[in-house]
């Protein structure tokens, strides 16, 4: 993988660990940041060398902190409808996986 995915990659990684261990701190986490981790996630999941599943685990983690970011950030609605667009038919056909509405 390229540089930009390395350090995309890496981002991710920081991200679960913030949401697997930091649960209840995830409201002090910077909204920028989060929206960083969102976007480099859904990137992470743009590049053919990275395997379908390990796709599908970036993208419900990006679904998930999108969501929580709504709750504090609803401007960023039409924002994440545009990012995510594409990404429920790929990996759910029969039931698409983002529901912001």
């Amino acid at each position: 993988m390229n540089n930009e995915a390395n350090k995309a990659q890496y981002l991710v990684e920081i991200t679960k660990d913030i949401m697997e261990e930091h649960e209840a701190s995830f409201a002090i986490v910077p909204i920028e940041y989060l929206h960083l981790c969102v976007s480099s996630m859904l990137c992470l999941c743009a590049f053919e060398e990275v395997p379908l599943d390990t796709k599908h685990g970036h993208l419900i983690v990006a679904q998930n902190i999108a969501q929580r970011l709504l709750h504090v950030a609803p401007e960023l609605e039409e924002v994440y409808q545009e990012l995510f667009k594409d990404f429920p038919k790929m990996y759910h056909p029969q039931r698409p996986s983002l529901n912001l509405g």
